[in-house]
């Protein structure tokens, strides 16, 4: 299970992100959950209770702790964990480097660049990486890669 977190005070923000990431990650094929958070407290105390996700999607501007701050401090904790701003402001591009991440996107969002983030998000860390087939009593582990490279030869043909 791919587990999102969108952290955004603004409501219909919040909203409007959740329906674009569940369209991307229906269409990829991609069983998931989506988590809101109004405020970086209520998502830092969510993370401190242990749980877990894949990607965090950070508006930079919240009330009390911005996005950015709960980023610098999810990273002194959490290298894997992957983090996606969604701002409306370039400002704070160039500190976001200091957190590692995946994308920096401006709102309105753009649905594409959403998509390739996704994408990379889970070329990287989400997606298996072999498949495990039991026939007859027997299994049978597949490297993806070679079911990628068979399908591109038969596509020649």
């Amino acid at each position: 299970m791919y587990r999102v977190a969108i952290c955004e005070n603004e409501v219909n923000a919040s909203e409007n992100l959740k329906a674009i990431c569940c369209k991307i990650l229906n269409k990829m094929g991609v069983e998931h959950e989506i988590v809101q958070f109004d405020v970086s407290e209520e998502l830092e105390e969510a993370l401190s209770c242990g749980e877990q996700f894949n990607l965090l999607c950070l508006d930079i501007y919240m009330p009390q702790k911005s996005g950015m701050e709960l980023a610098r401090q999810i990273r002194g904790n959490d290298d894997n964990i992957s983090i996606i701003f969604v701002t409306c402001s370039t400002e704070h591009i160039l500190d976001g480097y200091d957190v590692r991440p995946l994308q920096y996107i401006l709102k309105p969002i753009d649905e594409k660049k959403l998509e390739e983030a996704l994408w990379t998000d889970l070329r990287l860390r989400g997606r298996p990486r072999e498949l495990t087939l039991q026939i007859g009593g027997k299994t049978y582990i597949i490297p993806l890669a070679e079911i990628r490279y068979i399908e591109s030869i038969n596509h020649g043909c």
